[in-house]
């Protein structure tokens, strides 16, 4: 499985450009299915942090980002884009829809 998701909050009256993304992807330890799960962040077009979590089944996945999706609902992000294949969450279906940013309306804030 290789699916991703990604919310961005972009306030410009608070200069608050904003990106999430949430990657999950399939790999084989041994024998055996094991999952990765990369969080990406930071402000759009800027530098990013990631952290990289090592998941055994979809359960465990579920458990690291049912509070990572909450505080971003909270937060005020909006969901942008999401794969077809990732995991359904209820919680997704309260984030507002918004739309990808155009990189031409950021060039002015590289």
């Amino acid at each position: 499985m290789n699916a991703y998701l990604t919310l961005q909050d972009i306030r410009p009256g608070q200069n608050r450009y904003r990106s999430y993304i949430i990657k999950i992807e399939t790999i084989d330890i041994g024998n055996n299915h094991s999952y990765v799960v990369k969080l990406i962040w930071g402000r759009i077009r800027g530098k990013k942090r990631i952290l990289s979590y090592v998941c055994s089944n979809l359960d465990e996945i579920r458990s690291l980002l049912r509070p990572i999706l909450k505080t971003r609902l909270r937060h005020g992000y909006r969901l942008v884009d999401k794969s077809e294949n990732f995991p359904e969450y209820g919680i997704l279906d309260k984030f507002q829809i918004g739309q990808l940013t155009d990189s031409n309306q950021l060039f002015l804030f590289q």
